[in-house]
């Protein structure tokens, strides 16, 4: 509101939310200001369905405002709740910071959720924050211990079986021994911005293993990295991957960047950018999860990338009706007119291959061929797996 019609407008607008809480208290309860956009309120409830519906008649109220008759924006107003008293007992223990904290935990889950806008507090919602600050009180010992381990999955040519090049992926292997898989900390550090250092760590490990390849007289397999969007917009950027593959004297074709596809479209023009540099540089870069966003053949006519990896769940959902068999092929043609090579993951039955193979479909990875495994046994695992054209699941 302040940015596109100025501060007056949006002094307006929380003017007219105080209004409406003001008007929507009833005796012993409470309202109030906290700071910026965020407002509280003290309410008595009988049941948490009727709670929900005031809080849904208030949250009706606030989105009735209006700078003008032909306005183009919605008023999206979220709710976090903490129940103090449950049947005359207290849930918590109810002092202003312990409440605020649960509330706030509460809203953080649904903030921007136009569909599911109220929650409440539970232990889940504890456990989860509990589990992340356990995430981030150990992320910086671990990089430093390196606990971080790079695993490969590889990647077959479906024409010939050969293999082609390998993805990596991190697992945490805590003193514990209790392997963390990323799932359960990768969505922390996006939201941390810890997610950069790991994967410019994961980077310097999958050149530090190129490099010992090298030096035992390995034949080069090329490695997928994923790239953070954060790195886009770092003017640095550029200068450490430049540092790191120098340092280990790699090729950098051997290295293929992955991007998302929402990446992607979040600034074409910067993006396009840094690709045509990276591209200067020798690097190689890949889509992920095309397929995944709304916008994916703009992407795709935007950016000029080396490789496209086909979502899996795109794949699923496709695959399975004539209509998006016919999407499918298309689009793996359409690749081919682009020249990129085209990337199926998560291939689990001698079915999909040969559905893929009949679409000439570059380039397969998934649990038919083989499990992601430590980079360390990755060449002996490969070279016992022999032709996956053959081969089921190991």
């Amino acid at each position: 509101m302040n940015e596109f019609y100025g501060y007056d407008a949006g002094n307006m607008l929380l003017r007219h939310i105080a209004a409406v809480l003001a008007e929507n208290v009833r005796e012993h309860e409470l309202c109030y200001r906290d700071n910026a956009d965020q407002f509280g309120m003290l309410l008595k409830y009988r049941s948490r369905e009727k709670l929900s519906v005031r809080l849904k008649m208030i949250q009706e109220q606030i989105h009735k405002f209006r700078l003008s008759s032909n306005q183009d924006y919605h008023i999206l107003c979220n709710f976090g709740v903490m129940i103090i008293e449950k049947n005359g007992m207290s849930d918590v223990n109810a002092d202003f910071d312990t409440v605020m904290n649960g509330a706030l935990l509460a809203l953080e889950s649904v903030k921007g959720n136009e569909m599911d806008s109220i929650a409440f507090y539970d232990s889940a919602l504890h456990e989860k924050a509990a589990r992340r600050t356990e995430i981030e009180n150990r992320m910086w010992s671990a990089l430093e211990r390196r606990e971080f381990v790079m695993y490969l999955q590889p990647k077959f040519s479906l024409k010939d079986g050969v293999l082609h090049s390998a993805e990596a992926l991190v697992r945490w292997m805590p003193g514990d021994g209790k392997m963390l898989y990323p799932d359960e900390f990768i969505p922390v550090f996006e939201q941390n911005g810890f997610i950069t250092r790991l994967d410019m760590y994961m980077l310097e490990e999958a050149c530090r293993c190129l490099a010992g390849w090298r030096d035992k007289g390995y034949a080069a397999v090329p490695v997928a990295v994923n790239q953070s969007r954060i790195f886009f917009y770092d003017a640095k950027y550029l200068n450490k991957l430049e540092q790191i593959v120098r340092h280990y004297e790699i090729d950098p074709s051997l290295i293929l960047l992955e991007v998302t596809e929402t990446v992607a479209m979040n600034n074409l023009e910067q993006i396009k950018d840094v690709i045509a540099r990276l591209h200067g540089m020798g690097f190689k870069i890949s889509m992920d999860d095309f397929g995944s966003g709304y916008s994916s053949l703009n992407t795709l006519r935007e950016l000029d990338v080396d490789e496209i990896k086909l979502d899996r769940e795109f794949l699923s959902t496709q695959s399975d009706t004539t209509r998006g068999e016919a999407i499918i092929r298309n689009v793996i043609h359409l690749a081919k007119d682009l020249c990129a090579a085209t990337v199926a993951e998560g291939i689990e039955t001698k079915q999909q291959l040969e559905f893929l193979k009949s679409l000439s479909c570059d380039i397969g990875q998934g649990y038919y061929f083989s499990k992601p495994v430590p980079a360390d046994i990755f060449l002996q695992t490969v070279s016992e797996i022999g032709s996956p054209q053959h081969n089921t699941a190991t």
